[in-house]
């Protein structure tokens, strides 16, 4: 009986040991993902990207459009805080393991060609967008900050995470990224 009692001890911290150790490696990837974006090196953010995304859009295209976004005369982002809200548990799906991870990023973004007139029109689109108590126009500027609740998915390829944004703009590209019984898994009422 003790023997029993102490494999089944064993084995929930065996279990527990696991859940924190997916948890604090995609923590750690994450981060690294965000700070590689915060200093535009895109190249190297890449490496954190679900790579069956680059089948649709190559690698090479993909730094192309971070890098013309962030050199745009018009425009200017700026990432503040990134934190992680909540990491799944695994699911397993054809022998690759699966996470959901929320989280919450803020960022500004400066409209250097705006008008008086068009940042009322602006902030009123962001507001429909993200939620009326996650954006606001900084006084004085043509600065947008933005608070946001996101969520990716997250896949173990070649002993690492690689992730993609789990919204619904990006579901084309996640229905030719993951599989069915993965999106129903991590997605409120199913795909």
């Amino acid at each position: 009986m003790k023997r029993l009692l102490l494999l089944i001890t064993l084995s929930f911290s065996l279990v527990s040991a696991h859940a924190q150790d997916h948890k604090q490696s995609i923590t750690d990837a994450l981060k690294d993902y965000t700070m590689l974006i915060q200093k535009q090196d895109y190249r190297q953010a890449m490496e954190y990207i679900n790579p069956a995304i680059f089948e649709i859009m190559p690698k090479e295209s993909m730094i192309a459009a971070f890098e013309s976004m962030h050199n745009s005369p018009a425009i200017d982002f700026s990432f503040g805080d990134f934190s992680i809200v909540e990491v799944s548990e695994i699911f397993s799906h054809e022998g690759t393991e699966y996470a959901s991870i929320k989280y919450n990023m803020s960022m500004d973004m400066t409209m250097h060609d705006a008008t008086e007139e068009s940042l009322p029109i602006m902030l009123g689109a962001l507001k429909m967008k993200y939620g009326e108590e996650k954006v606001e126009l900084l006084e004085g500027t043509k600065t947008f900050r933005l608070e946001t609740l996101n969520s990716m998915i997250g896949t173990h390829l070649d002993g690492g995470w690689r992730f993609i944004e789990n919204k619904p703009e990006m579901q084309l590209v996640m229905d030719k990224v993951l599989p069915t019984a993965v999106q129903q898994a991590f997605t409120p009422g199913g795909k």
